[in-house]
């Protein structure tokens, strides 16, 4: 089966070992309501880049 090809995409692929892996922070004070164990996350992608 073909695969898709392109220059440079072994190093994307090892890239994305290199990037740390990241705990999410926990912010009481931007928390509302009950703790329902659901989850809302909201952010930019800084990291991953």
């Amino acid at each position: 089966m073909p695969s898709p090809n392109w220059i440079g995409k072994e190093a994307v692929i090892r890239h994305q070992n290199d990037v740390p892996m990241r705990q999410l922070e926990d912010a009481p004070e931007l928390s509302h309501g009950d703790d329902s164990g659901n989850l809302l996350v909201q952010g930019d992608k800084l990291h991953a880049l």
